[in-house]
């Protein structure tokens, strides 16, 4: 007769110690992967947002670069707001301003559109012919303020 703590060819299974190592060793490796898909899912917000604030900053530029040369000043658009700075227009060569209006902004339109983007440009003319200008998107990002700026050079039309 057999020993009750050996096993004979006939039976078959897991011990409840290799059962416990198992389970032990698949938790870990889950609560792991759970973990990373928490960083992943931050990192993709983080880069949303940082997406977002290039992107307005480019279309700005693109605004900006458009605009007759004289009626390039400091402004901005700040978030939340019906109407931009006081003084705040671009106008082209009809007298038509060419600055978006906030509310109907495509600059606005973010694939987060609960952040709030503060857009503001500031415009250093450099000689007669030459303007330097400034653009600086900011937006929250938990609890600290991030910045994007970028700079461009508008040169009059010779």
């Amino acid at each position: 007769m057999g020993s009750a703590n050996h096993r004979t060819a006939e039976q078959r299974g897991f011990s409840l110690i290799e059962v416990l190592f198992a389970t032990a060793i698949s938790s870990v490796s889950i609560l792991g992967l759970m973990a990373m898909t928490v960083v992943s899912i931050k990192a993709n917000q983080r880069d949303g947002l940082r997406n977002d604030s290039v992107r307005v900053a480019s279309e700005t530029a693109e605004v900006l670069m458009t605009a007759p040369f004289d009626t390039v000043e400091s402004c901005g658009l700040p978030a939340n707001s019906s109407t931009t700075s006081p003084g705040c227009h671009i106008l082209d060569s009809t007298g038509k301003d060419i600055l978006p209006d906030p509310d109907e902004s495509e600059l606005i339109v973010s694939s987060t559109p609960d952040v709030p983007y503060n857009l503001s440009w500031t415009v250093t003319a450099l000689s007669d012919d030459l303007k330097e200008i400034e653009i600086t998107v900011d937006y929250p990002d938990n609890i600290e303020v991030q910045e994007h700026s970028v700079t461009i050079y508008k040169h009059r039309e010779i």
